[in-house]
């Protein structure tokens, strides 16, 4: 992982106040997929194994557990079972974002905001360009 996307994946989490992958997961294809749009390539080195309605990034959850000043929150049940777990800033560090960069993800965490993960999931996997890639297996 590089430095660009531990910061990235720092931001976001501190921006949100906490950060599920399924959640992050999304944010992040959306910032690539608009870098995409204008630079045409990727921000970001992640792997994106796409289905036709779901998606995930390839080791994502090493990358989550790795960013500096970040750590993975587990609730229990009364039996001790993990019922949630989410990752949260614990810690204070410098980001260094391009500030385009750190404007159009703020951009985007303020437009999915309101979003339940179902409708999130659906936006993103009902995007013209997200199709293009399932078909044609870009960004695989």
């Amino acid at each position: 992982m590089s430095v660009k996307e531990e910061d990235l994946i720092y931001y976001t989490i501190e921006r949100l106040g906490e950060g599920t992958p399924f959640r992050l997961s999304r944010i992040l294809f959306l910032l690539d997929l608009s870098y995409w749009k204008t630079k045409g390539q990727k921000l970001t080195s992640l792997r994106y194994i796409l289905s036709p309605f779901v998606f995930y990034i390839e080791d994502f959850r090493h990358y989550l557990e790795q960013t500096p000043g970040v750590k993975r929150i587990e609730i229990k049940d009364e039996q001790g079972n993990p019922v949630r777990g989410y990752f949260k800033v614990v810690s204070f560090r410098k980001v260094n974002l391009d500030e385009k960069v750190e404007k159009l993800l703020d951009e985007i965490i303020d437009f999915i905001k309101g979003m339940s993960n179902k409708e999130l999931n659906e936006y993103v996997t009902g995007l013209p360009e997200y199709k293009k890639f399932c078909e044609e297996r870009i960004w695989e």
